[in-house]
């Protein structure tokens, strides 16, 4: 009875600290220069020599800890995953480069594709101004409000 409670820890250590595939190596890689990017942003995606001797240790704390981070929510045990990449054949080092340039296409195109969605309209239409003897007809808020000020400015006018 005591031997499945110690079976069951070693066969998830086991599980933990297996070798790990090229394909899980892209995942993570990419998942920790997301991470990196995130903490970099944080200390204003400064250089190295634009930084003071405490911001580069605290960046680097940062950035080792959400590295650490990525590698626990995959379940990869560090030291295996140091040991697969360092081992890793031609082929294998060219797959994993492959799905990390793959994954980084895929999420720019998504990036592009929301950025083209969020410049269409939702409704599917268009709005259409129409401007007749300098009164804005249809559209009037930003419209008249610039014009106002325009106005206000004495543009338009023909000075």
């Amino acid at each position: 009875m005591r031997t499945l409670p110690l079976a069951v820890v070693l066969l998830s250590f086991a599980a933990y600290a297996r070798d790990v595939s090229p394909e899980t190596v892209a995942k993570v890689k990419r998942e920790q220069k997301a991470a990196d990017e995130k903490v970099a942003a944080k200390y204003g995606n400064k250089k190295a020599g634009e930084m003071s001797k405490d911001e580069k240790k605290a960046m680097a704390k940062e950035m080792a800890e959400a590295e650490q981070k990525v590698l626990k929510e995959n379940n990869i045990d560090p030291k295996a995953f140091a040991r697969s990449e360092a081992k890793q054949t031609v082929e294998e080092r060219a797959a994993t480069n492959a799905a990390v340039e793959a994954g980084d296409k895929k999420d720019k195109e998504e990036a592009e594709k929301k950025a083209a969605d969020a410049k269409k309209p939702k409704d599917g239409k268009k709005e259409i101004i129409v401007e007749k003897n300098g009164k804005v007809t249809q559209g009037a808020g930003e419209v008249n409000e610039a014009a106002d000020m325009d106005k206000a400015a004495g543009l338009g006018k023909g000075k």
